[in-house]
Parts: structure tokens; C-alpha cells; sequence
């Protein structure tokens, strides 16, 4: 079975002194290096007031939940103890490298740096919790005020930082010029991801060969020439046709003057967990160990924990999304469908039931993984993969691969069920039985499952997750060969660092849609 690459992993160089474009006259060196400084600078600058802000915000919903600590220094303690927990956290953030790090990435993600904002949050508690017992500042950190701070802001500070980086993407200026060196279908798929950016636009391809329906700004040779043309403030080398060693003495006639950023040749095999060491010089991309049965054993706690937490504290959104679903389109509440789990072993998933019962439909057999299918007849496993969760509510042994969905059907409770990921809640329950887990591969109904082989099976050494890396990667955008790749990639690599990382994207990509 053909396969699509996962997500490539890029390495960047560090920046080099400026040297000189000025062959051509068009626009000065120093102009492209100072414009790509100075949009980092500007992006930096950005989460640092958002950080400010969410901490600000933090700070006064915990004044107006009630009256602080009383001390000795009141009320210039209150003052003080809200003031050094901003600076102590702002301090730590700048000091981890945080925003030179966020500011610098291709297409900067909130998502991508909650857990060091989390890390900074507990070492800035840790510090001030150590400064209270200092002689005169005895007193000015009270711990449980400064905690419930911490513990809001860890909320406030991604919350205000989406909302600083969507008001920073409608400036034109914060917007990076990229331009993607080679035209093959990396470069495609590299050019479909960075799109959806709304801080990335991609200029165009750089190539000695044409390809169809892609723009070709000009050859390798005129790299140079393009960058200065076109303002560039960031290349990805995505495996151009030409030979390595002529495209490095092209590249290193623009390095340090626009960010380089370069496609690992075994990407198919690196993921999040991929670390890059030197050796003499020589860089090394170490892709990385399958967890061991400790990190599986983690992982089954968080699950356990998270979803019972989930539950409990959802309840009242359960219960009344049931009643609107019964109101609606009447009983059953929960939609049922078999899918295949770790080691293939099939289960029910649970969702909230979207659509109205279909007129005369008779609950059928589950189909079988491993029966035999008409070589003659087709079998769109995109299809599949995208309107599974349509398939009739009253019918699970009927499937997409039978009939185009009814989307007539879908109750406007459902659509807004859809839209939320609220109809995914009761998947809770199967995380508790040991059905699925927080995030993992997909979980794929039998039909899509009978083709699959070779090192696709991987994708079952774990259960199926309820988000996982085919939903922050684009879900319905996502093509099944694609889907699988990704399957594997979390199946061979995932760890609880990277499964909080998932977790954290999913709300953004629920709430922007397909985008």
C-alpha cells in the first residue's frame, strides 16, 4: 500500500553573520536580515504582553473570588505577592528561552509550548515559596493565594496568548514569507501544511524542474535573486531535484540573512521524541525508542484518572446534552458501532446519537475484518475514513462503504454536537473499560481494517484514542494512507510528554473546524 509522509521533522540551522546579496542591487542584505530579526522580535514581543495580560487577568479573578491572605504588610503585600508571581513567571519564561524559541518556529503553536509554560509556572511557585522564608520577605508570598495564582494562570496565559497570536496574524508584518525548495510531493505536502497557517504564506516552489499546478519562482541558482525579490524571511528544503552539494553552496549564499529550515531525509521514521546530537560536527537525528512497559502502565493511570475527572465533572453537560438528544430524535440516547481496538479486538464506541432514525433499517451482523472481499469492487478508504461516524445510527452493520450518507438526518442537536466534539464525550466510558484511550491512533471500523498490512498492523499494538495525531493534523483534510502513516508514527513513539502535547492542540482544531 502506498504511503503519504507523516508531518516532516525540521532542523534549523543557527543563524550565521549577514553576508552580502548585493549582486543584483535589488534589496540589501542587511534589509532581508534585519526584516526576519525584526519580525521575531515582534512575535516575541507578543507572548511576553500575553503572558503579561494572562497573568494580569489571572490575578484579578483570584482578588475578586475573595479577600487574599491578610500579613504583615498588608495591604502592600497583596500588592507585592501578585507582582513578584508575574515577574517570577515572566522571568522564568524569558530565561528558558521561551519566546525566542515560540517566536522562531514556522508556524508558532500555543499548543506546542503549554507544557513549558506549565514548567515555568512550578518553578516560579517554587521560587517565590522559597523567597517567603527570606527575613523581611517572611510573609509577602502567601502560599495559598499565590498557588490558586499559579494554578489560574496556567489557564489564562495559553488563553490569552491564542487570543494575542490571532490579533498578531491579521498584521501583514507578522506574517512569514516562505518559500519551499523543491517540487515534489514533500514540497506539496509541506505547501497544504504551512497554508493553513495564518502566520505562514507560502510564496511559492524553488526548483530546477517545473511541476504542474504549483508556482515555480525560478531555479536553485536564483535563490539568492528570490530571496531578495521577494522579501523572503524563511526557506524549507524540501528535497530538490538537484544534487545536495550544489543546493548547499546555493543555500550557504543566503544563511544567515533569511531562517533555513531543512526536511531530515528518513523523515517517515522521526517524530516528536526525535532528539539531534553532534558528533564532531556532524549532526544526528536519533529517532527513538517504543515506550517500555512502565510508560504503558503511566499511560493507562493518566487515562484512568483523566477520564474519571472528565466524567465527574461533565456530568451536568452530559446530562443535559442525553435529555436534548431524547427531546430531539427520541431514544436511543447513545449511538453504538463496532470498532477494531488493540490486537484487533473489536468493541462498541460510544458516542451521543446526531442523526434521526432511518425509516425501515434492521440492525445487521458486524462485518468481518478477515472475510474475503470482491477484488471487482471498489472500496474508497478515504471515503471510509471520512463519513464513518455517518454511518445509520440503526443499522451499525451498515456502513459508509454501503451508501453515500444521509446528511438530511442530522438533528440540529446533533450538528451542534458535531461541531463541539461533544458527541465524542461518551467515549469516556470506553477509556475507563480499557476499550481506548485518551489519544491514540484512530479508531477504524472493521471495513477499513481488512486491507491493511505490512507495518500498518503497528497502528494495533495501542488502543485507539479518542484525539490523536490524525486530529491535530487536519482530521477530515487527512487522507487514509496518510491517516495510517500518522497511526504508526503515535503507535512506535508516543509518550505521555507528547500525548499532553496532542491534548492540548485538539480544543484549537475542534474550534477552528477543518481549518
Amino acid at each position: 500500500m502506498s504511503t503519504l509522509p507523516v508531518p516532516p521533522i525540521i532542523v534549523t540551522p543557527s543563524r550565521a553573520d549577514a553576508a552580502s546579496l548585493g549582486r543584483d542591487g535589488t534589496v540589501g542584505a542587511g534589509y532581508l536580515a534585519g526584516t526576519a530579526r525584526a519580525g521575531r522580535r515582534r512575535l516575541a514581543l507578543v507572548f511576553a504582553a500575553g503572558d503579561a495580560v494572562g497573568l494580569g487577568a489571572a490575578a484579578t479573578v483570584l482578588a475578586l473570588a475573595g479577600p487574599w491572605h491578610a500579613t504583615a504588610h498588608a495591604p502592600l503585600g497583596r500588592v507585592a505577592a501578585g507582582f513578584l508571581a508575574a515577574v517570577a513567571v515572566l522571568a522564568v519564561l524569558a530565561i528558558k528561552g521561551l519566546y525566542r524559541i515560540s517566536a522562531g518556529r514556522i508556524a508558532p503553536r500555543v499548543a506546542d509550548d503549554v507544557g513549558a509554560i506549565l514548567a515555568a509556572l512550578a518553578t516560579a511557585g517554587a521560587v517565590l515559596f522559597a523567597l517567603d522564608g527570606i527575613g523581611t520577605l517572611r510573609g509577602w508570598v502567601p502560599p495559598a493565594e499565590v498557588g490558586g495564582l499559579l494554578v489560574l494562570a496556567a489557564v489564562a496565559i495559553p488563553a490569552v496568548r491564542e487570543l494575542a497570536l490571532a490579533i498578531a496574524a491579521r498584521h501583514p508584518a507578522n506574517v512569514q514569507r516562505v518559500v519551499i525548495v523543491g517540487g515534489g510531493f514533500v514540497a506539496s505536502y509541506l505547501t497544504a501544511r504551512l497554508s493553513r497557517s495564518r502566520l505562514v504564506d507560502v510564496l511559492g516552489i524553488v526548483d530546477d524542474t517545473a511541476f504542474a499546478g504549483r508556482r515555480r519562482l525560478g531555479s536553485m541558482a536564483e535563490l539568492p535573486r528570490i530571496c531578495a525579490a521577494h522579501e523572503v524571511d524563511r526557506i524549507v528544503v524540501a528535497f530538490s531535484g538537484r544534487h545536495p552539494a550544489k543546493s548547499a553552496s546555493v543555500l550557504q549564499a543566503v544563511r544567515g540573512l533569511v531562517e533555513i529550515d531543512v526536511v531530515v531525509r528518513y523523515f517517515e521514521l522521526a517524530s516528536w521524541e526525535s532528539r539531534v546530537s553532534d558528533v564532531t560536527g556532524l549532526a544526528l537525528l536519533n529517532i527513538g525508542r517504543e515506550p517500555g512497559r512502565a510508560s504503558r502502565a503511566v499511560k493507562r493511570l493518566v487515562d484512568v484518572a483523566v477520564a474519571t475527572v472528565l466524567l465527574v465533572a461533565l456530568s451536568p453537560l452530559l446530562a443535559v446534552t442525553a435529555l436534548a438528544v431524547r427531546l430531539e430524535s427520541g431514544a436511543p440516547v447513545l449511538f453504538r458501532q463496532v470498532r477494531v481496538g488493540r490486537g484487533r479486538r473489536q468493541f462498541e464506541i460510544l458516542k451521543f446519537r446526531s442523526m434521526r432514525s432511518a425509516p425501515g433499517a434492521h440492525p445487521a451482523a458486524p462485518a468481518d475484518p478477515g472475510a474475503p472481499r470482491d477484488p471487482g469492487a471498489p472500496m474508497d478508504m478515504a471515503r471510509a475514513y471520512r463519513d464513518a461516524d455517518t454511518s445509520d445510527p440503526d443499522d451499525p452493520g451498515r456502513t459508509p462503504l454501503d451508501t453515500e450518507p444521509d446528511i438530511t438526518r442530522v438533528t440540529r442537536t446533533g450538528a451542534l454536537l458535531r461541531r463541539t466534539g461533544i458527541d465524542e464525550l461518551p467515549q469516556l466510558l470506553n477509556v475507563l473499560r480499557g476499550d481506548m484511550s485518551l489519544v491514540g491512533p484512530r479508531p477504524f471500523i472493521p471495513e477499513e481494517c481488512a486491507s491493511l498490512q505490512g507495518t500498518v498492523e503497528r497502528r494495533f499494538n495501542v488502543r485507539p484514542g479518542m484525539t490523536g495525531l490524525w486530529q491535530v493534523c487536519g482530521q477530515h483534510e487527512v487522507g487514509f494512507d496518510e491517516l495510517c502513516r500518522l497511526d504508526v508514527q503515535y503507535a512506535t513513539s508516543w509518550s505521555i510528554r507528547g500525548d499532553l502535547r496532542v491534548l492540548a492542540r485538539t480544543p484549537g482544531r475542534l474550534v477552528r473546524g477543518s481549518r
